[in-house]
């Protein structure tokens, strides 16, 4: 004697591991009118929803199938939403850092074997050494944007850190900000947008240290009786 078997399970024989039904097969059995959707419990029917989201069904079109309500349907795909975020994780970004580069020199080693290929034209082992070039680019974008490879900036920022630690005066943070200013003319000598930048930078350096040089000014308040008589005189 056989045990029915439950909505989103397959049958099998007595003492045999039952195993759920996948949402394909769910959905079949709810369309072959074999299975109700009223049946289905609401991990099997979040389920149906996400495969059917995932197909590029509505969510009228997903309510329909599943013979529920559009509201029923926005929720649940709200709940896989919410089960679906990733919490922050300091190690999530080596991963990541790993897949990328494992992805980009898989695609590297095919381009290769493509260039290699005895048919392949001069035309195309150009083109597929250019696409090597783009993937370890965009690799390396990725790589300083998950912070595992230096950048301009934060190397800056370093050595700011650095020199800042004991309190500067107003003299020492120019020197600074000039020793920056070449470092990035350097960098950028050739842009023009730059160096208009860099010029309005240096009018700025300039007049910081023409208001450093100057004497303070004077104060009438703390003038001498002295000074007052020979100035009416």
């Amino acid at each position: 004697m056989t045990t029915p078997s439950a909505p989103n399970e397959s049958p099998k024989a007595d003492g045999e591991t039952r195993e759920p039904l996948t949402a394909i097969a769910l959905i079949r059995r709810i369309k072959g009118g074999e299975l109700s959707s009223k049946n289905l419990s609401p991990e099997d029917r979040r389920l149906c929803v996400a495969h059917l989201k995932a197909e590029g069904i509505s969510i009228s079109e997903t309510a329909e199938v599943l013979q529920v309500s559009e509201r029923t349907i926005a929720r649940d795909r709200k709940h896989n939403y919410e089960s679906n975020a990733i919490a922050r994780d300091p190690r999530l970004a080596g991963e990541v850092a790993g897949r990328a580069m494992q992805e980009a020199e898989n695609v590297i080693n095919h381009l290769r074997r493509v260039a290699r290929e005895k048919h392949a034209s001069s035309a195309n082992k150009i083109e597929a050494e250019r696409a090597v070039w783009d993937v370890t680019r965009q690799l390396a974008q990725i790589l300083q944007s998950l912070g595992f490879l230096p950048t301009a900036a934060h190397e800056i920022n370093a050595r700011l850190m650095h020199s800042f630690g004991e309190p500067l005066t107003p003299e020492g943070a120019l020197a600074e900000l000039e020793r920056l200013l070449r470092i990035q003319k350097d960098a950028v000598k050739d842009d023009e947008q730059s160096g208009a930048v860099m010029e309005h930078a240096s009018q700025l350096i300039q007049s910081a240290a023409a208001t450093i040089n100057s004497p303070p000014p004077t104060d009438p308040s703390a003038m001498k009786p002295e000074d007052d008589r020979a100035t009416q005189s």
